[in-house]
């Protein structure tokens, strides 16, 4: 069965850490439109949440899923309530990672990224998902999965 968007989880119902993960995703794809540096604009975020060391590495990421997607990547504007399912996967690939389930982090992004692509983006939310432990920002079970 297919999910629709109301069984989109809602961005209240995430962790802190899911938050900061759609908040991240949401600013770069929205400063990139502004044309706007997209790694300046998250930089305060990112410090404020003790996530600066991987400011850079989050928005190389970002840049290759924009310049290199192997289909169109939907992300939600700031205010939307919803997290959006490339949003639920980008949560579900960091907490991976967190968790040093790598194949599993691979798996999520096959099919998003030519096959080129996957180690370095792996490495880069790699990156990111150590950060946020270090600042006490782990994800949850269940953050980033649809209601049943």
């Amino acid at each position: 069965m297919t999910a629709t968007a109301t069984d989109w989880p809602m961005t209240d119902d995430l962790s802190t850490a899911g938050r900061f993960v759609v908040w991240a995703a949401r600013s770069w794809v929205r400063a990139r439109r502004a044309g706007v540096d997209p790694a300046r604009s998250l930089a305060e975020g990112f410090a404020l949440a003790g996530a600066g060391p991987a400011r850079d590495a989050f928005a190389e990421a970002m840049a290759t899923f924009d310049c290199r997607a192997r289909v169109p990547l939907l992300f939600g504007c700031p205010r939307s309530g919803r997290v959006f399912p490339v949003e639920r996967r980008l949560i579900r690939i960091v907490a991976a990672l967190q968790s040093q389930r790598l194949i599993e982090a691979e798996e999520l992004l096959t099919g998003l990224l030519p096959p080129d692509a996957l180690p370095r983006v792996r490495d880069m939310l790699a990156e990111l998902a150590g950060q946020m432990i270090l600042a006490d920002l782990p994800l949850l079970p269940g953050d980033g999965e649809c209601r049943d």
